[in-house]
């Protein structure tokens, strides 16, 4: 009979353990300290009346105090858990109190605390009764089931009836007393594992939530609340963002013609060796609204493409489109001609502002009315045309910007005038712009930060600059291009940083990054040469910057980059699943609100409604659920901690995985496809995609094949096929089961050469080295191994190292392989063909 009971127990432990799985723990340290052994404490008091109240409840019963402070405990776990389920331990009850037992819990939110109580005191009552069963023995089951254990974190005691268990068996242990005084609850924690700030949330938190259901033991759980005055007043204070701005009721059209007033013979943009000042501009802008409006009847609402490669008639068209009332759509020349089409017809545009150039190629994918702002305008009098007038106010659309979208299409982000201005008065206090800066703007106007620095320029009164294209790829052409210009001030990301060298930035007064974790190393290279360094966070969807950090020099040598605290009538909250709001220290989801979160997702209600909705804390204002998870210090600042989605940043851009996914299973032969990330060895992220083929395919064959739907930087650096996806037990693609890339990408389609000279060895230990890969043809493709314009700048760096001032960065885009490039190095230091093979190594 006592062999029948035993099997029973262990049956149960076991099952147990295996429905809730996993431990409960709360944010600790990544380096914990070495001393293992010293426990600091945390505490609180429940005073005699509260505790008389609790002994009331629960009938003078102390195995159902234990089952209710247990309840409340749990219930403040759930808070700083990322599973649904979770363990802990706690000694047997009135025996051997060596003898520890499994607590399971799970915190329906559906349920009263009374309901919840009910579920735990049953569950303790079955545990009591199995209670004699050794935990030793259940882990060593458990072992053998391929599941190990470490020291379990978290354990409860409660000292009426658990009065000899020892308090160091786990990292955490809460133990609850009683005397004539009442309860008390000590928290005992391992300093070198927990920052005290944590442990003391915790507390503060377990408090509120005991006090709480001992006055209303029916409140339903998603009414308790979990935070003191204090914590309160820690989120009141990050959200105290409101400001009243002097321009805040006025469009972009607005302040820009009000600049042009002061400042009408200062430069205000700049390409290579044109520039116009802000009359010109102004001039040119008017021009073309006055046709669109007299010829087209363009008005407030209406949404406009703009379309051309020269970044002045970008700057005029979308001026121009404002003028007239409308809003404007920026498309990229280099985009498939099937997205252009389905962002100008998703976003309902009749009009297309373009060139000569593009006029040709437009017709193939639009439908509407062309205008081509370099084929000359209808004459409109002697007299220049003066300020439309419009009816445009604050409220009404700017632009509308596409991004990448999960269903694979992507979506149109519809942006007001009163939410980027907002955005940029904001900025400008924080980066302190004045007319005398000279801004660089390297991104194109499909990217939202191209707009913000153009309108920072124009608010200011500066001098907007534009390198072109070859110039951008060429880091020592850019580097002389933007001091010749002495650009001051302007965005540059981390990744395009680490490409060149930023101790040549010699006239650079302030420096923004976005889109990427900046670098340390970068951090304390600018911040001690008394650059002004700013990092940047936000979304297309929330006027491109919602949050910012001013590094100083108390940074310097820091781990953590933070993301900062919200600008100026911005607000933040960081929410778990069931949408509460989480503790300092404790991962979750980013949510934005307030005058910059965008009006919709144009023309798509569904998605609209999926990551915008009315804010719970801040009535009256939309909030925008990021998917970026983020996590809360102490002092306020935001530190970023990763995606919650499939949505990724690419060398800037925000790319859904799913779209690319689509992408490939259109392609026949696939069956499936599933995408994922890895680093290079520059901590750059790249996409690798695992194909399920039926058929067969290089990789020269899948790049085209992409290139017809979706941009250059979507098209993934590897392709590895694969028999089938591996799952995991729950039926999730399992990632840590795919193939290494590097050892199983799918074959070029080359003829593999090894190299034949000296150069051509010193060439592949360069691609090795920049493209993170091994086995390499000298007639591989250097796209087509996952190479970029910005990996072309670190090989052509490189490459000036062993042969200086041989190569450009045009030579690398037309010579692609290594070969090619040997033979051009060659026939520019003049050697011969046999001297070369004599250098062979």
């Amino acid at each position: 009979m006592e062999k029948y009971r035993s099997a029973l127990s262990e049956e149960y432990w076991v099952k147990l353990v295996l429905k809730y799985k996993d431990f409960a723990d709360l944010p600790f340290k990544k380096n914990p300290g070495e001393n293992q052994s010293d426990y600091g404490k945390c505490s609180f008091f429940l005073q005699k009346e509260q505790s008389g109240q609790m002994r009331k409840l629960c009938g003078e019963d102390n195995l159902n105090a234990y089952a209710f402070t247990l309840s409340a405990l749990t219930l403040t776990l759930d808070l700083y858990q990322e599973n649904e389920s979770f363990l802990m331990v706690s000694p047997a009850v009135s025996i051997d109190n060596d003898v520890m037992m499994f607590i399971g819990a799970s915190v329906d939110k559906s349920l009263t605390f009374k309901d919840h109580f009910l579920k735990s005191r049953e569950q303790i009552l079955q545990n009591v009764r199995n209670q004699e069963y050794i935990l030793e023995n259940v882990l060593g089951k458990l072992e053998a089931r391929g599941m190990f254990f470490e020291k379990v974190p978290v354990s409860f005691i409660f000292k009426p009836l658990q009065k000899q268990a020892s308090y160091d068996k786990t990292d955490i242990t809460v133990v609850v007393d009683y005397d004539d005084e009442g309860y008390s609850i000590d928290v005992l924690y391992l300093r070198g594992k927990y920052p005290e700030h944590i442990i003391s949330d915790f507390v503060a938190s377990f408090e509120v939530v005991l006090k709480e259901v001992i006055e209303n033991p029916k409140i339903p759980i998603q009414a308790v609340g979990y935070f003191n005055e204090g914590q309160k007043q820690f989120f009141k204070a990050l959200n105290t963002t409101q400001k009243e701005w002097e321009l805040s009721d006025k469009t972009i059209k607005e302040i820009f013609e009000q600049r042009v007033s002061k400042l009408p013979d200062k430069v205000a943009v700049i390409y290579e060796d044109q520039q116009l000042t802000y009359n010109e501009l102004n001039d040119e802008a008017n021009k073309l609204a006055h046709h669109l409006k007299n010829s087209y009847g363009t008005k407030p609402g209406d949404v406009i493409g703009v379309l051309t490669d020269d970044p002045l008639r970008f700057v005029t068209g979308m001026l121009a489109i404002l003028k007239s009332g409308a809003a404007y759509l920026p498309l990229d020349s280099s985009l498939p001609g099937d997205r252009k089409k389905y962002m100008l017809d998703n976003a309902g545009a009749r009009l297309l502002v373009t060139d000569s150039v593009m006029m040709f190629d437009a017709v193939e994918f639009f439908q509407g009315q062309l205008v081509a702002m370099d084929l000359g305008l209808p004459e409109q009098g002697d007299e220049k045309p003066g300020n439309p007038e419009t009816t445009c106010k604050s409220s009404d659309l700017l632009y509308v910007l596409y991004t990448s979208g999960s269903t694979g299409l992507p979506k149109g982000v519809a942006i007001e005038h009163r939410s980027f201005v907002n955005m940029l008065l904001s900025q400008a206090d924080i980066t302190g712009v004045k007319d005398t800066h000279r801004i660089l703007n390297m991104l194109p106007y499909t990217f939202d930060v191209a707009h913000y620095h153009l309108y920072l320029g124009l608010f200011a009164g500066a001098s907007v600059i534009h390198p072109n294209k070859e110039r951008i790829n060429d880091s020592a052409s850019f580097i002389s291009y933007i001091n010749e210009q002495q650009a001051t001030l302007g965005a540059i990301t981390p990744a395009y940083l680490d490409a060149i060298d930023p101790e040549k930035l010699d006239k650079f007064e302030v420096v923004f990054t976005g889109g990427e974790v900046p670098n340390t190393h970068i951090r304390d290279y600018l911040v001690s040469n008394g650059k002004k360094y700013i990092n940047h966070y936000g979304l297309t969807e929330t006027s491109c910057n919602s949050v910012v950090y001013s590094f100083s020099e108390a940074d310097i040598d820091k781990p953590e980059l933070p993301i900062g605290k919200p600008i100026h009538n911005t607000y933040v909250y960081v929410l778990d699943k069931h949408m509460r709001q989480v503790p300092k220290g404790v991962i979750g989801e980013l949510y934005i609100s307030g005058i910059g979160v965008a009006r919709e997702y144009i023309n798509n209600p569904e998605l609209t409604r999926q990551s915008f909705m009315d804010d719970p804390f801040t009535p009256g204002n939309k909030m925008y659920k990021t998917g970026d998870l983020v996590m809360l210090q102490p002092d306020g600042n935001l530190v970023f901690k990763g995606r919650k989605d499939k949505q990724v940043k690419i060398r800037g851009f925000r790319v859904e995985l799913g779209e690319i996914e689509k992408a490939l299973l259109a392609i026949e032969g696939i069956e499936s496809a599933v995408l994922a990330t890895q680093k290079d060895q520059f901590e750059v992220n790249q996409l690798v995609a695992y194909l399920v083929c039926s058929g067969q395919f290089t990789v020269t064959f899948l790049r085209e094949a992409l290139n017809k739907t979706i941009p250059d930087y979507m098209i993934p650096a590897f392709f590895v096929e694969i028999p089938q996806i591996p799952v995991t037990s729950n039926g999730k693609t399992d990632f840590e089961a795919l193939p290494d890339p590097e050892t199983n990408s799918i074959d070029s389609g080359v003829q593999f050469e090894k190299p034949g000279n000296a150069i051509q060895e010193k060439l592949l230990a360069i691609w090795q080295n920049v493209l993170g890969r091994e086995k390499i043809s000298i007639h591989d493709n250097f796209f087509e191994l996952g190479g970029n314009s910005l990996k072309l700048v670190q090989v052509l760096n490189q490459i000036n190292q062993e042969y200086p001032d041989q190569l450009e960065i045009s030579d690398l885009f037309k010579a692609y392989t290594i070969d090619l490039v040997s033979k051009l190095i060659k026939s520019k230091e003049g050697i011969e063909e046999d001297e070369i093979n004599s250098l062979a190594l």
